[in-house]
């Protein structure tokens, strides 16, 4: 399993242990410039050789986060000698709905190359003492969050995005366009052979028995966190710039009020059908045991669903799986076209600028041609002035006015 994190000393360990004991078997981790005791608590797993841990304090989180994952990847297909990798982040914790993660990724075809991951997320709580899974117990029925997503290790892998939601395979002396190029349309090209289809995402399984159970947000100082970590990677613009304005404005407990459910909320949201009560992370937790122990005691084994049960949830989350993939599908286009009609915007604005600079250039050019006219004008009356002062009746009136001058000077 990879993981990115920040800041997680409330969950951190929790996440560890709990994915041990799933039968994840070493851990990749980049630790992004911890504050709390997160680097400590990676220590004691570093030292006791199930995780293997690098120092990134850089702020440049949004450009190298990709970086990082995909080499994350490719670290544990190369050093680690994984068979599956599994991009977790350290408040998901991946929940096998028959048997353990190990087991269910080995159930996986060899014919497919990775497995989606639908998320649903537990929803914030009214601050309260007490461990977070005990207070956290209720989630979204549906996991509507976009999937994350494990693959068969390869030491060419590229994640698509900082989040781990998407990758592919690169061989050497390709490019990532090349890797994942389209078909192309019938009328640009003749019946292309499988080598040259792309090929380069592995196909992930139809099904896949894991709901992630996400826990975003556990109590208030964690959230205070949360937004300082978010707010460190402000680009100054769009949804983190409005935050960074009502944070300045409401500070961390007016924010995070606006976020959690009162009981009534909850009770309004079971009854509607759109949250449902969820132990079973909170009870398989409290058994798992503490790896780090001298002797650590057996993996508990994770609770078995009725057959009836277990059916009705593969269904749901299969439903909820392939509606995420269509989603973001979605918002792929979408923000394509925002892109595209960005660049248009920008466009017509340059055509604009362009269009008002020839206007001032015109206006410029009509206003020097004026001042060389009235330049021209002033230096022909200067000259005519200056032949009409030259004159000999001119001459010999201002030598007049001369003397006359000098003699009433004397007088």
């Amino acid at each position: 399993m990879t993981l990115k994190v920040r800041d997680e000393d409330d969950i951190l360990a929790d996440n560890l242990r709990f994915h041990l004991a799933q039968g994840v078997d070493f851990f990749v981790v980049t630790d992004n410039g911890s504050t709390d005791s997160t680097p400590a608590i990676l220590e004691r797993f570093q030292d006791a050789g199930i995780a293997h841990v690098t120092s990134e304090p850089s702020e440049d989180f949004h450009d190298r986060g990709r970086e990082w994952v995909t080499r994350m990847a490719r670290e544990a297909a190369t050093d680690h000698g994984a068979d599956w990798v599994v991009h977790g982040d350290a408040d998901e914790f991946w929940w096998p709905l028959d048997g353990t993660l190990r087991e269910t990724l080995e159930r996986v075809s060899p014919d497919y190359g990775a497995a989606i991951g639908a998320r649903a997320e537990f929803v914030a709580r009214p601050p309260a003492p007490g461990h977070w899974s005990e207070r956290l117990t209720i989630r979204e029925r549906r996991a509507l969050l976009r999937p994350k997503i494990a693959h068969r290790a390869d030491p060419h892998a590229v994640l698509l995005h900082r989040g781990g939601h998407d990758v592919a395979f690169v061989d050497a002396g390709q490019t990532l366009r090349s890797g994942l190029r389209p078909p192309g349309r019938a009328v640009l090209r003749g019946v292309r052979d499988e080598a040259g289809s792309g090929g380069g995402e592995p196909v992930p399984a139809p099904s896949f028995d894991v709901r992630i159970l996400h826990f975003p947000v556990r109590s208030l100082e964690q959230f205070r966190q949360r937004v300082d970590a978010a707010l460190l990677h402000d680009p100054g613009r769009g949804p983190r710039a409005r935050l960074k304005e009502r944070y300045e404005a409401e500070g961390a407990e007016g924010l995070y009020a606006d976020l959690y459910l009162d009981d009534d909320a909850v009770a309004r949201g079971i009854e509607e059908g759109r949250l449902v009560p969820d132990t079973r992370l909170r009870d398989f937790l409290a058994a798992c045991p503490d790896p780090l122990a001298a002797q650590p005691a057996p993996a508990p084994s994770p609770p078995e669903l009725p057959a009836d049960a277990l059916q009705r949830e593969r269904d749901e989350l299969e439903r909820d799986a392939m509606e995420a993939l269509a989603r973001h599908a979605r918002l792929i286009e979408a923000r394509l076209g925002d892109d595209e009609d960005a660049d248009a915007r920008l466009l017509r604005e340059l055509e604009e600028v362009k269009a008002d600079k020839r206007r001032e250039s015109k206006k410029a050019r009509r206003r020097r041609q004026r001042i060389r006219k009235l330049q021209r004008k002033l230096e022909r009356q200067g000259e005519a002035l200056r032949r009409e002062r030259m004159r000999p009746g001119n001459r010999a009136r201002r030598a007049v006015g001369r003397l006359l001058g000098r003699g009433r000077d004397s007088s």
